[in-house]
């Protein structure tokens, strides 16, 4: 059995939306006539590559960049399909765990939502570590928010250089303004 979601909208007007099964995960680009095609992926696994030959485990999120290039939370891993049409992995990996660090010494533990600012920093919603995570532009992944166990990050946006924390749990239950400037 397959299932179908909508991820994002390219600037032009194109649907990017994640088809899975069993043993893929496919990017799909829709149109606007409706038109639809494999724009990234091929089996499921964890394989950087070629768009159309790399391998995607489970995507969950994804954020345009001002390069052009798309960013996603993969599993427990954070990867950007470049313009160019390379899948790379920026930070973590196949298994799940707390870590900062630079790349695949970076662990996350359920990543649920991303945002990037205008300096190309990389916010993650770190659910499963209840935490907010940034990956610096030059890969280095830092802890900016934590909270302990008295919320659970979501989701995260940026907007007029503040970020905006969605919680998914604990007391407050809705989005809150975290960071400022």
């Amino acid at each position: 059995v397959g299932w179908t979601y909508l991820l994002t909208v390219g600037a032009d007007g194109s649907f990017y939306f994640v088809s899975g099964y069993p043993d893929q995960v496919r990017l799909m680009k829709m149109n606007a006539s409706g038109a639809a095609d494999v724009f990234a992926g091929s089996m499921r696994g964890m394989a950087d590559g070629p768009a159309r030959e790399a391998q995607f485990r489970e995507v969950r999120a994804a954020a345009w960049g001002a390069d052009g290039a798309l960013y996603l939370i993969d599993g427990d891993s954070i990867r950007k399909l470049s313009a160019d049409g390379m899948v790379t992995t920026l930070a973590g990996g196949p298994d799940e765990g707390f870590a900062d660090g630079a790349g695949a010494a970076a662990r996350f533990h359920h990543p649920s939502g991303l945002a990037l600012d205008a300096q190309g920093n990389i916010f993650v919603a770190d659910f499963g570590n209840r935490r907010i995570r940034k990956i610096s532009p030059a890969g280095e992944v830092s802890t900016v928010g934590d909270a302990g166990q008295a919320w659970t990050p979501a989701g995260v946006a940026v907007a007029g250089g503040d970020l905006y924390v969605l919680e998914r749990f604990g007391a407050y239950n809705g989005p809150s303004i975290f960071l400022r400037g």
